[in-house]
């Protein structure tokens, strides 16, 4: 009788990991449940090679979600129990597949191609069909990682290969997502015969697949090739019919590209009104999406670090149990908060740099936007401003509390880890200061973009400290608050605002400060 359960349990569990599998493409939600309960059912039937399949596939849609930390997790399980089973080979090249393609989505274009080349070297190891179809999939995927890296010759090569093969199987669904890939790449580099041929066989695939998932893209990049001929009206139609599909099928993504590439054609087409509203469509969704991708990369560096502070552990137990083991576990720890760190910064530095770029293009742009719109937009970047300055605020917390409990547990450590630990937290402390002053100055900056030359103007003789005061205040920000930010005593910096007083000629005590500076 217990056999019987266990059987029913298995076939029950695979009907539904592949019901799931198909509905990947159609309807994720749905595909979510159905991939969740044959999960559960396979993981009570001890069934370990279906249920690696079933969280494979369930890493894969949390891909697809953009989930990355969760599909990490997911593969990292399956990657431990394919070590043991019969077809290793083949299941790794898989694995390797997947985390190449997470790792290029998230833009990290050289840590992909390394796992995608190692899914190469699996598949090579296998023999026909098996061997093909892997191998479609993974150079597909090389030549997104090619593209990432902006190599466009190579990126053609390794799609042109996915395809042939793909063809030569069939096996439609690669087919049409290399086709999609490979006119997009001719797109790039202004072969817009070629990118339209490729474009519309991979539209008609699409609709004949009905993967609905990826059909907006397809759309849109077809919308791109009709702006680039001046073609605005078939260009729009095209636009319109992503923007749509995007909408249905609630993705993120498509939507993003959708809205950018109608205030483009709208910009180009004349039309202000147009254009402004796409435009704040597409930064609701950029801003939307790049909050999700740090999360995400940051939960993601972290669980990849505790991963392989779990190996190292298995390791020491054999060979040593002594106090070396927390000294290793203190610098794990550490280096996953330290690298989540520096990854929110360097984000926050690429934003602002993409910020500034996008901004460039409107000034430069024929769009003459009234008065009140632009304030409206003023307004906004004040806020993003502000919310900055606090998130500086707690960032500094953070670290100050991180060095704090640091030093407080290096007193029962031998003495040469003690100045290890030390060292760490001089390090955190030095590396914030220039750095958080960078990223608030490029925030402010955005803002207030002429203060400094009126500053420097009217009152030459300021030393960079006092104009670094005067920018906090410009801000109405405390004394407190400067405080916390520049590692100085609140009194300190009421005595750096009195002198300042004096360079600035505010002899007058009923003058203030602070009302003074935000009329420079």
């Amino acid at each position: 009788m217990e056999l019987s359960v266990s059987t029913n349990q298995i076939e029950e569990g695979i009907l539904l990991h592949q019901l799931g599998y198909e509905l990947l493409s159609s309807d994720i939600h749905e595909a979510e449940q159905c991939i969740l309960r044959s999960i559960q059912l396979l993981k009570a039937s001890g069934n370990q090679e279906e249920l690696s399949k079933a969280l494979h596939t369930y890493g894969m849609l949390q891909l697809n979600k953009g989930q990355y930390a969760t599909a990490t997790k997911q593969l990292l399980k399956v990657m431990e129990i394919v070590q043991h089973l019969p077809d290793s080979v083949r299941r790794l090249a898989q694995l390797n597949n997947t985390l190449g393609t997470m790792h290029e989505r998230i833009k990290d274009y050289t840590t992909a191609y390394q796992y995608l080349d190692k899914a190469r070297t699996y598949a090579l190891q296998l023999h026909g069909p098996p061997q093909d179809s892997l191998l479609c999939k993974i150079y597909l995927n090389m030549g997104s990682a090619y593209d990432g890296m902006k190599l466009r010759k190579e990126a053609i090569h390794h799609t042109q290969k996915a395809l042939s093969i793909a063809q030569r199987l069939p096996y439609a669904e690669i087919e049409a997502k290399a086709a999609n890939n490979l006119g997009n790449q001719y797109l790039i580099t202004g072969d817009l015969e070629r990118a339209l041929a490729q474009h519309q066989a991979a539209l008609t695939l699409k609709k004949k697949l009905g993967d609905h998932s990826s059909l907006p893209l397809t759309y849109i990049s077809l919308g791109e090739n009709y702006r680039q001929r001046k073609d605005y009206q078939k260009a729009l139609s095209y636009f319109n019919e992503g923007l749509l599909c995007a909408q249905k099928y609630k993705a993120p993504y498509p939507l993003l590209h959708a809205h950018f590439y109608l205030f483009r054609l709208y910009q180009e087409m004349g039309d202000a009104n147009k254009a402004l509203e796409h435009h704040i469509l597409y930064k609701k969704y950029t801003d939307q999406i790049q909050g999700n991708e740090n999360t995400q990369k940051i939960n993601l560096l972290i669980e990849q670090h505790e991963l392989k502070k779990q190996q190292l552990f298995m390791q020491l137990e054999q060979e040593e149990r002594n106090n070396g083991i927390l000294i290793l576990s203190v610098l794990f720890i550490l280096s996953s908060l330290t690298i989540g760190f520096l990854f929110i910064l360097q984000k926050a530095k690429t934003r602002e740099i993409a910020l500034e770029k996008e901004r460039a293009i409107l000034e430069h742009s024929q769009l003459q936007l009234n008065h009140e719109k632009l304030e409206q937009e003023l307004h906004f970047k004040k806020k993003e401003l502000t919310a900055n300055v606090m998130h500086l605020l707690q960032k500094n917390e953070l670290i100050n509390k991180i060095s704090s409990d640091l030093l407080s547990t290096q007193k029962n450590m031998r003495k040469e880890d003690q100045k290890a630990i030390r060292q760490i937290a001089m390090e955190l402390q030095s590396s914030l200061n220039d750095e958080m002053w960078q990223e608030f100055e490029a925030h402010f900056q955005s803002v207030h973009g002429d203060f400094y030359e009126r500053l420097q103007a009217q009152f030459p003789n300021l030393t960079p400290n006092e104009r670094k005061i005067c920018a906090f205040l410009r801000l109405n920000m405390s004394s407190k608050d400067i405080a916390a930010i520049t590692h100085r005593s609140p009194k300190s910096i009421d005595m750096a605002r009195f002198r300042l007083r004096k360079k600035l000629g505010l002899n007058n005590e009923d003058q203030d400060l602070n009302s003074f500076i935000a009329s420079l």
